[in-house]
């Protein structure tokens, strides 16, 4: 499981940064802090129901 502190930095082999970007082109909300929010919450993890995703964890600076 996860701990406070660590660091999700790929989800299904994909950085978060390349997909929050990809994200951005479907995602609209009032303010930046909102659109963000919604990219974490709403699209990045969001898949079907009882599916599997594959994270990459950092933990105190290490891959796990």
């Amino acid at each position: 499981g996860l701990n406070e502190g660590d660091v999700i930095s790929e989800i299904d082999s994909i950085s978060i940064a390349e997909a929050s970007q990809n994200a951005l082109q479907y995602v609209s909300a009032s303010t930046v802090e909102r659109r963000v929010k919604n990219i974490l919450y709403g699209r990045l993890v969001k898949g079907n129901k009882h599916s599997d995703i594959k994270l990459n964890i950092i933990r105190n600076g290490e891959h796990l």
